[in-house]
């Protein structure tokens, strides 16, 4: 049927989809140019019939050919899998050297390297777990970053935040004090006994310390 066949409140058919959808409406609008729209919204420009079987044809035909697609990507998503499966592939990603981008550097993230292996480390520090500084006068501390000094020398208690592998095997870590840590022992009492020709030692938890920051408005985390 040409444009010029067409009449305002005329029964058309259109596809709304390539999934093959019909949906019945009407003529609404028609200009001098012989264009003209649907009441659904639709123009003259989507593909529409006057016709009933022959919209539901064309509609079979968009189906068919979108069945045929996805039976070709079932067909390679069943070969993927038989390939996930096989020796062959377990074999290559075995033998495949190591990405790797150094964790403990963020400007150096986007640089690449491949590894043949990663070394990993005998013992480390757990996040979540505690070692014990002693605090002294000549303690730094980290920049712009306040701190809880009630003593001039004390012995803290400081969470392990995360631990960070580098890549030539040693392994760094964030603590949960705003002090610079450089040196730490993992039981209380091997720091307490440094301060023993000081001055009576003097214990500070973490949960000591994480209030008074709070207070000073600047808890690490």
């Amino acid at each position: 049927m040409t444009k010029e066949q067409v009449h305002l409140g005329q029964e058309a058919y259109v596809l709304i989809n390539t999934g093959g959808e019909v949906v019945r409406t009407a003529v609404g609008s028609i200009d001098a140019r012989g264009d003209y729209e649907f009441f659904n919204g639709c123009n003259s420009y989507r593909k529409h019939w006057f016709d009933f079987d022959q919209t539901v044809a064309e509609a079979v035909a968009c189906t068919k050919a979108k069945e045929a697609r996805l039976r070709a990507e079932l067909r390679a998503l069943a070969r993927h899998r038989k390939h996930l499966q096989s020796e062959n592939y377990r074999a290559e990603v075995m033998s495949a050297p190591y990405s790797v981008v150094d964790l403990s550097e963020s400007e150096k993230r986007g640089r690449t390297r491949r590894l043949k292996s990663v070394e990993q480390p005998g013992q480390y520090l757990t996040p979540g777990s505690s070692v014990y500084a002693v605090v002294t006068p000549k303690t730094q501390v980290k920049r712009d970053r306040e701190v809880y000094r009630p003593y001039l020398h004390f012995v803290l208690e400081i969470k392990v935040q995360s631990a960070t592998l580098h890549l030539d095997g040693v392994v760094s870590y964030r603590f949960s004090t705003p002090f610079e840590v450089t040196e730490y022992f993992s039981e209380l009492k091997q720091a307490m006994k440094l301060l023993e020709g000081l001055s009576e030692p003097i214990f500070v938890s973490h949960e000591e310390e994480e209030q008074k920051l709070g207070e000073l408005g600047d808890v690490p985390f």
